[in-house]
């Protein structure tokens, strides 16, 4: 053997590119801002499904922007209210909705799930609390999303693009206001803050932790969409 040749990374830009083109497409669009109870009756008349009721839910994020192995933007265990999952996702940085990555497992115990990444030494860079209600329609998942400091706002998700604009269409959305994008960007436009000071405020985000609810909301979150 010769140990005098260094042995190659054990992650490397060409494994990273490996993942990414594995991970799952997530066909998900956002439409903000929304009314809850006209929402609702939108998604009554149009003949969906309630399948869970507006709950709190909990989760944890481990940021791709400490953890240079991450092939990933961030790595999240939540507790949904009814089942707990874990996930790596990516990001969309052309505003294509086929950019969109993500790979999603459910796990039996958030706690415990959280104590194991722990013992591989990752520390959770991020606890934020939210309300989510979700209802199905047409084979999409529609979710009414509640953030501290930001208005309700619906998520739209499905199988394809044309799916998720469909039922969109259906809702009374037009396709245009589409957003492609995560709460801490739509944040950072609503309060026109940068994106760093956002993901300080977004370090221990609850109800009753809100660190926006004295700030005034300055700025208008605007479509960052592009058709695939």
């Amino acid at each position: 053997m010769n140990l005098s040749k260094s042995p190659s990374p054990p992650w490397n830009l060409s494994r990273q590119r490996s993942v990414y083109n594995s991970m799952d497409t997530e066909f998900e669009v956002k439409f903000y801002p929304v009314n809850k109870d006209n929402l609702r009756s939108r998604l009554k008349k149009s003949g969906a499904t309630l399948l869970l009721p507006e709950r709190k839910m909990r989760r944890v994020i481990y940021d791709g922007m400490f953890h240079q192995e991450f092939s990933c933007d961030f790595v999240r265990v939540r507790d949904e209210g009814g089942k707990v999952t874990m996930s790596a996702k990516t990001h969309s940085q052309s505003g294509k909705i086929t950019d969109q990555k993500e790979t999603e497992v459910e796990v039996n115990d958030y706690d415990k799930t959280i104590q194991i990444l722990t013992s591989m030494g990752l520390s959770p860079d991020r606890y934020q609390e939210t309300l989510r209600e979700t209802w199905e329609l047409d084979g999409c998942k529609v979710d009414i999303d509640t953030w501290p400091g930001m208005d309700p706002y619906c998520e739209v998700e499905s199988f394809s693009e044309a799916q998720v604009k469909k039922v969109s269409e259906k809702l009374g959305f037009a396709w245009e206001d589409h957003i492609i994008s995560n709460p801490p960007d739509m944040a950072a436009d609503l309060y026109q803050l940068d994106v760093k000071e956002i993901l300080k405020k977004f370090a221990n985000l609850t109800f009753e932790n809100n660190p926006f609810a004295n700030l005034p909301k300055k700025g208008i979150i605007k479509p960052k969409s592009k058709s695939a």
